[in-house]
């Protein structure tokens, strides 16, 4: 039960994975796994469809030409790429490398190359072996006996045919000795055309010395692009400076209260849309800062500004002002957050939270052995990689006063070296790509002529026809499917609060009990039910999920139907606000709107709001959602409180409507430059209905127009502003923003859902629902039904045999994208189990579509997929480079099968059924994924 195998190139390493559902098939397969990794065949033809060939028509393919043609022009790419040469300037430095190829690279690069590349590196002692789950260690080292035997074996056969002279002289050459990245040179970086020298207050801004480095991206939007700015980080060896480098970074960006996002985002007249921070630690690391969507016609105002505000921090520039200064309290807070986020993590996902840590380790680690170096040494080290709380610790001692963190800022932002790229968007590069590439290939098919293409093609046919002889049976057969009941579950049980006037009815949702017996969870729910107080009514539904953990996840569900068309429109801006509003508490108490926000960043590990229902499913719903430490069962009163203080506490201030205006303006650019997103947009107007649908009001074609009217609303009142120093143009958003909250936060549209360790939670319904009712409640609440997308689909036009369809030219990008939607089937269909099995056996690796798609290089990706929201059934084609013959192969696939002309194995589909498991377990796989994939089912059992 597994999901095939994956793997990522990083600038370091490559890690390739295999993920089962439960450790036998685990066990099983590592055996076979380390064999292809280390031992693998590498042919001619795998080569020709798997990374790149000239097909006879003289266009360049392949799943990894295809990949790359889809991302080496993107915006971010091309930064990245400028951004990395200057930190690494020469060419023998690695880490400027594109990890993917560069497309130029790829058309020259040959098989050979690869082998000599896979001989040189992947060998046994440049090789790290990780395994996270539950595992028996016993079978665990057995496994791994076989793999240190298969070793040894191949590298005794290897030496044979060294001796025997069965293997090239080039084959014979030395192979790489020691680790890699150790002792590469790294040249320094050299102050120029992209690279600013270090800090100067005395500097003049448009002093010669700091002239960034301008590039270009494709893209129509000529508006908006992207700042990318970088640094040289400390050593690997420096764990404790890179450890506290990441919190000044979370201290300067972390919130809409930070330093540098009320700079530059949250304020009234906002340069770009986000700004973010990133780092990779190698022997010596780089850590960036990244201005998403910046106003071309301000990007000049970007550096000045920025080190207007980090020389303030840093203590350099003293202005009298006191917010402008470091702020110790908020250096706290930023570092209890990030430890409650570090616990979260383990608890929910482990693997993630340790494997980087891990991975790290292994390429600049100690090991026993070295120089210098005891097992103990070694293991201290990786525990000082993968367990970042003892540096936060430290950090917590060092906050009697700034010096120490103004000190970190100038040492690794102002007093180095720093790189300044500029990405600028451009119309005319996106038609110079364009014509190029036509150009260049029709000249390869001259100079190849007929017979070159010819050849070609029959490489092509040839290579496709060896990857599509069928995998023997009795190999496919010689490893035991694993048993599905042996794969451990994750403990929980839901119970459901009921809608009632008249005391708060609890009772147990018998499907949902997994790992408890039902007497535990009717337990539990007795507890709940005898701790409520008599005069109590539910006025509206809960579901109340128990699992171990040491945190509350708590939201609320909100039914959006009640809204009308132009209402809808207005939810992205609602969205955008909700949690950075000024408020006045249930006490009284006023807070500002940074106020707000810095005790929300101190009480929480994480919040947010949306559309859709917890995991982003069912649109036509909204939710509200906070988690929180559980710490002495009180986390659930924490938890609903600040729900309760966004949705009814909050005050809506003309600054915040501005600037979430502005910004989700400034966020438009990049999803028209997004091939997924527009074809998703698109295909949303034509299946769903206008006058009902969220998915169509929030899209871009819809929220473009409609917030360049609100802005220029906003605009023209400045201009006329009144001696009341408001804002007409906002005042009327503001207006219908209270409105639309009114409609909806009413206990009659909620639904709530709880997960925590409900046996410790004093008082539970009781707190529940004196947390969100209100005194204006006028009627029970109900359980929320008729949610679902396939509520607000287009009616079907009885007098059209066909169906609709839409192509968009898009020049920010080389590659094509597909999205096809046809009427699919319920959740509880009867056919449901056996659509899910088909889906599987067609997608499957090494499957039909994997062989005769993705093999031929006519796309990187496609899936087949059925909605139990929408009721719809959709296929996509991602990263396409010949969408008419991608679809036209597809559908051959499918009509083959079903005409009965090419028949379905019997052996292909019990490992369909094997991997359909695993897909159903890993959407399990972790407590807040399974309450996620729980709550969307319960939901849909209603729609």
């Amino acid at each position: 039960m597994a999901d095939g195998t994956n793997a990522w190139t990083a600038t370091d390493h490559t890690a390739y994975t295999l993920s089962t559902a439960g450790s036998e098939g685990a066990i099983n397969l590592l055996p076979i796994f380390a064999d292809h990794v280390l031992f693998p065949t590498i042919t001619d033809a795998g080569f020709v469809t798997e990374v790149h060939h000239v097909n006879g028509q003289g266009e360049n393919k392949g799943v990894v030409y295809c990949e790359m043609q889809g991302r080496e022009n993107s915006e971010g790419s091309l930064v990245d790429r400028a951004c990395m040469e200057l930190l690494y300037p020469s060419g023998s430095c690695g880490y400027s490398a594109e990890t993917g190829g560069k497309m130029e690279n790829l058309r020259t690069l040959t098989v050979d190359k690869v082998r000599r590349y896979h001989r040189e590196y992947y060998t046994p002692d440049n090789t790290f072996l990780v395994l996270t789950g539950n595992v028996e260690g016993e079978e665990f080292f057995k496994a791994l006996d076989e793999v240190e035997a298969l070793i040894l074996k191949r590298r005794e056969e290897g030496q044979q045919q060294k001796d025997g002279g069965d293997v090239s002289a080039e084959e014979k050459e030395g192979y790489r000795v020691g680790r890699p990245w150790i002792d590469s040179p790294i040249p320094p970086m050299v102050v120029g055309k992209g690279v600013y020298p270090p800090y100067d207050p005395s500097r003049a801004d448009n002093d010669a010395s700091m002239a960034p480095l301008s590039i270009s991206f494709p893209s129509e939007d000529e508006s908006r692009g992207t700042i990318s700015i970088a640094w040289r980080g400390p050593s690997y060896q420096s764990k404790k400076e890179w450890n506290h480098l990441s919190l000044i970074w979370a201290y300067l960006t972390d919130s809409a209260a930070s330093p540098l996002q009320l700079a530059f985002v949250e304020n009234d007249d906002p340069i770009c849309a986000d700004i973010g921070p990133a780092h990779d630690i190698f022997t010596e690391g780089y850590h960036q800062l990244w201005f998403q969507e910046v106003e071309v016609d301000r990007m000049e105002e970007v550096m000045p500004l920025f080190y207007k505000v980090v020389a303030r921090q840093a203590g350099l520039i003293d202005d009298g002002e006191e917010e402008s200064s470091f702020d110790v309290t908020r250096m706290r807070t930023v570092i209890r957050r990030i430890r409650r986020k570090l616990l979260e993590a383990s608890e929910r996902r482990p693997t993630n939270a340790i494997v980087d840590g891990v991975v790290r380790n292994f390429l600049y680690g100690p090991r026993a052995g070295e120089e210098g170096v005891s097992p103990e040494d070694e293991m201290a080290a990786l525990h000082a990689d993968v367990n970042a709380l003892p540096y936060l610790d430290d950090a917590e001692g060092l906050l009697e006063d700034a010096s120490y963190w103004q000190e970190l800022m100038k040492k690794y932002i102002l007093d180095r070296p720093m790189a300044v790229v500029l990405g600028k968007p451009s119309a005319e590069m996106s038609k110079q790509i364009s014509d190029g590439e036509k150009e260049r290939e029709s000249k390869q098919a001259e100079e190849l002529g007929e017979e070159g293409l010819s050849q070609l093609a029959k490489t092509l046919d040839d290579a496709m026809e060896t990857n599509e002889e069928p995998i023997p049976e009795d190999i496919l057969l010689s490893l035991p499917v694993p048993d599905l009941d042996k794969v451990p579950s994750i403990p929980l049980f839901t119970a459901r609060l009921s809608p009632s006037m008249d005391g708060l009815p609890v009772s147990i949702i018998p499907e949902s009990v997994r790992g408890f017996s039902t007497d535990d969870a009717e337990a539990v729910a007795t507890k709940m039910t005898n701790e409520v107080s008599k005069s109590s009514a539910a006025p509206f539904p809960a579901d109340l999920t128990h699992i171990d953990s040491a945190f509350v996840f708590a939201a609320v569900g909100i039914d959006t139907t009640p809204l009308t068309t132009e209402q809808r429109l207005y939810l992205p801006i609602l969205e955008e606000i909700l949690f950075k509003l000024p408020a006045t508490l249930e006490v009284g108490t006023k807070l500002s709107r940074d106020e707000f926000v810095n005790q929300l960043q101190d009480e929480t590990v994480s919040y947010s709001s949306g559309l859709g229902l917890l995991g982003g499913s069912i649109p036509q719903m909204s939710y509200v959602r906070v988690q929180v430490e559980n710490t002495d069962g009180s986390g659930l009163a924490n938890a609903l409180r600040w729900i309760s203080r966004v949705l009814f506490c909050t005050n809506i201030t003309e600054q915040a409507v501005k600037t979430a205006v502005q910004r989700l303006i400034s966020e438009i650019p990049p999803q028209i430059r997004y091939g997924p997103a527009v074809v998703a947009t698109v295909a949303a107007e034509m299946n769903y209905d206008a006058s009902k649908s969220n998915s169509i009001a929030c899209n871009v074609l819809r929220q473009k127009p409609f917030l360049s009217k609100i802005f220029e609303g906003m605009s023209n009142s400045e201009d006329g502003s009144t001696e009341t120093n408001t804002n007409a143009g906002i005042q009327a958003v503001i207006k219908e923003l209270e409105t639309i909250r009114k409609t909806l936060f009413q206990t009659v549209n909620m639904h709530a859902f709880v997960a925590a360790n409900l046996k410790i939670i004093p008082n539970l319904l009781d707190t529940l629902v004196t947390s969100l009712e209100r005194d204006s409640v006028a009627a029970q609440g109900r359980l929320i039904e008729n949610v679902s997308a396939s509520f607000v689909l287009k009616p079907k036009d009885p007098n059209s045999s066909g169906g609709e369809g839409a192509v968009c030219a898009l020049s920010a990008i080389e590659s094509g994208f597909l999205n096809i939607m046809a009427p699919g089937i319920k959740a509880y269909d009867a056919n449901r189990a056996a659509l899910l099995v088909a889906i599987e056996y067609l997608t499957a690796l090494e499957g039909d579509f994997w062989v005769k798609l993705r093999g031929a290089g006519l796309t990187y990706s496609y899936s087949i997929s059925d909605s139990t929201d929408s009721h719809l059934l959709k296929f996509s084609l991602f990263k396409c480079t010949d969408v008419p013959a991608a679809f036209e192969t597809a559908s051959n696939i499918i009509a083959d099968y079903a005409s009965g002309k090419t028949k379905v194995s019997s052996v292909g589909l019990e490992n369909s059924k094997a991997s359909l498991a695993y897909q159903l377990i890993s959407g399990r796989s972790s407590k807040l994924s399974k309450l996620f994939v729980v709550t969307g089912n319960e939901i849909l059992c209603f729609c």
